[in-house]
């Protein structure tokens, strides 16, 4: 045995106890204990504090679940939609001391079923629920269209589709709180990029040669990410700046149209090319996405950043 592995084997692991997440913060507490103790590297001591959890959160599985298989109990239709009742593959047993210490009592299950049930209403996780249901809908739709008739090569090609779809097109609709926060911060953030416009301009008169990384500089100066957490998404959209339609901007002579008859993206260095209800949208899109999970359509939130009150 090489001498590290018998150091690894005499360091104590991290074994938890309680609820899951007294458990993550007592194991983190012993991990940095023996850290200090010990001195062995932290990729080390976060090995061994992985192992201990995984151990404990497999036992509390094993222990506070049954698993039984899923049951829709009902489906009705409601024209528009469906309502579905569904029983999940598992469920809690009776309290008893197997069940761990923080589920002995009927009063910390309910706990725990409340819990988990307002984890479900999370839009990331009824996101995940959406797509796998949509999933379903495209496989229904393939077997109706006879695919089985179809080589495996074939039918493996068609199943792509749905991701496809999800991948590229969001299908989430916007609720009014989400319309709201698009309203009030799209609008802002609209007012800056045009303030944005008008320094660069004055950087320009200023001089003349200022070229796109220099004016890149001036603007993580002049609108730190402190002050305006969205610019992280501006950020990366200056490689693909979105522009006017062409028909609305002088060509000029470094730009060259293509076979798609579409225009290069806008520099930062033309500020009057860009096109600031897109890239508005796209920095909310950002956004969003990071807030609460769910990439919306841009085509949504471009139509109520155009009829929001400046």
């Amino acid at each position: 045995m090489k001498d590290s592995d018998q150091r690894n084997k005499n360091v104590p692991v991290a074994t938890p106890t309680g609820t899951p997440g007294v458990a993550n913060s007592e194991a983190t507490k012993q991990a940095t204990t023996i850290q200090a103790d010990s001195g062995y590297r932290r990729t080390s001591v976060d090995n061994l504090l992985a192992e201990g959890l995984e151990r404990y959160f497999s036992e509390v599985l094993d222990c506070v679940y049954f698993f039984s298989p899923a049951e829709i109990k009902r489906i009705d239709d409601r024209g528009e939609y469906l309502d579905l009742v569904f029983r999940m593959p598992f469920f809690l047993p009776e309290p008893s001391p197997d069940s761990g210490k923080w589920l002995q009592t009927r009063s910390a299950q309910t706990k725990l079923r409340r819990g988990f049930m307002n984890y479900l209403r999370k839009r990331e996780v009824v996101k995940d629920l959406s797509d796998f249901f949509y999933t379903k809908l495209a496989r229904f739709l393939l077997e109706l269209g006879g695919i089985s008739r179809y080589s495996d090569g074939v039918q493996k090609h068609l199943r792509r589709i749905a991701q496809k779809k999800l991948a590229g097109r969001p299908s989430h609709a916007i609720d009014k709180d989400i319309a709201k926060q698009i309203g009030k911060e799209g609008v802002e953030i609209h007012k800056t990029i045009q303030d944005m416009q008008r320094s660069i301009e004055r950087w320009k008169k200023a001089n003349p040669k200022i070229d796109d990384p220099a004016i890149k500089k001036n603007l993580f100066r002049s609108y730190p990410v402190k002050v305006y957490p969205w610019m992280r998404f501006f950020t990366s959209l200056i490689p693909k700046l979105p522009r006017k339609p062409y028909f609305s901007s002088k060509i000029g002579p470094s730009e060259v149209i293509g076979k798609d008859e579409k225009l290069p993206p806008a520099k930062l260095s033309e500020p009057d090319h860009w096109s600031r209800i897109d890239i508005c949208a796209k920095v909310m899109q950002g956004k969003l996405l990071q807030d609460c999970g769910t990439r919306f359509s841009l085509r949504d939130i471009g139509a109520i950043l155009r009829t929001a009150p400046n």
